[in-house]
């Protein structure tokens, strides 16, 4: 909050572990900067984070009277003309988007913060764009894993750096097996005990489908044989090749609890939030 008050532009990294509580922090510097006549941006790699960011600070900020949208490659034409509109009129106080908001017919009345999620996902083109939307732009810049060169410029004092090194309470340690391609009868016992428990699964695979170059284990033919051990209704498929409503549909279902087993492929890799998903498998790791 010094940082958003200061007459010098901030430029912070907010460091934390998964599930650590870098959203809520950045909830707050959206709202100061709103309620100081401000508009922000916040961008994210992904539509799946996109729409997950969404549900939920507008489940916090709505209610305190801020007009938030979701700006995609997804979003219909005449909603995009809409909310282009309305960012230039300055209506829109909080807009949440991928790539999508740093596109031309982009223009802010007044952008005053950019938000950065999983900012090694992005380019430094990429982040200057957004940034010349407006004048002199606070950044917050937020990651689990920051790149080289982000540490670099940290080191070097161009980025302050702010980390979360507690967890929520009730967060229990991360336990960790390692298990060979013939112990897969021990791994289907683990997983029959989350299962009976209540739980729900990923399975993370390197690959979409079979390769003649790459001996590794891929995503269809994962789900076809989970789908026939476990039943096709507890299992789905969800990969970067697919369209973005229907990776939107399967991420629902997963989060609402249909779908008790997701294989998957890195697409998921950034931020995505299930709390009921308490084991994750990860192939050729």
């Amino acid at each position: 909050m010094a940082d958003l008050a200061s007459a010098k532009r901030m430029n912070r990294l907010l460091q934390g572990d998964v599930g650590s509580g870098k959203t809520i922090v950045a909830v707050f510097a959206i709202f100061a900067c709103i309620t100081a006549g401000y508009q922000v941006a916040l961008m994210v790699p992904t539509e799946i984070l996109a729409q997950q960011h969404m549900n939920k600070i507008v489940a916090i900020l709505e209610p305190l009277g801020v007009r938030c949208a979701l700006l995609t490659s997804s979003t219909k034409l005449n909603e995009k003309k809409e909310i282009y509109r309305e960012l230039k009129d300055g209506i829109i106080n909080l807009v949440i988007g991928t790539h999508a908001i740093i596109q031309d017919p982009v223009i802010f009345k007044k952008l005053g913060l950019v938000i950065i999620d999983e900012q090694h996902r992005f380019g430094v083109d990429q982040r200057k764009q957004l940034l010349n939307k407006g004048k002199m732009v606070d950044i917050l810049a937020m990651s689990a894993t920051p790149i080289p060169r982000t540490l670099a410029l940290s080191v070097y004092g161009e980025n302050s750096v702010s980390e979360i090194h507690q967890m929520p309470l009730g967060r229990k340690k991360v336990i960790s097996y390692w298990i060979t391609s013939d112990s897969l009868r021990k791994l289907l016992t683990l997983m029959n005990e989350q299962l009976e428990q209540g739980f729900q699964i990923y399975v993370v695979a390197p690959l979409i489908a079979e390769s003649d170059k790459l001996h590794l284990k891929n995503a269809e033919t994962l789900y076809k044989k989970m789908a026939l051990y476990f039943g096709s209704d507890k299992v789905a498929l969800l990969h970067g090749k697919m369209g973005s409503s229907q990776k939107s549909d399967i991420m629902d279902a997963f989060i609402h609890g249909s779908i008790k087993i997701l294989i998957t492929t890195s697409v998921i890799e950034v931020g995505v939030d299930v709390a009921n998903a308490n084991m994750m498998i990860i192939f050729n790791c």
